[in-house]
């Protein structure tokens, strides 16, 4: 799965209700994680 593909997956899940989705924690843990590595390669 290449980054824009992982960007999506995880804008999908913010979209969707919490009740369906059990691991929305786990998605924003993902999603911080996913913006300080962005945030690293730019600083690069």
């Amino acid at each position: 799965m290449n980054i824009d593909e992982f960007a999506l997956n995880v804008f999908r899940a913010f979209r969707r209700p919490i009740e369906p989705y059990p691991q929305y924690p786990l998605v924003i843990v993902m999603f911080a994680t996913y913006n300080i590595l962005i945030f690293s390669l730019r600083a690069f």
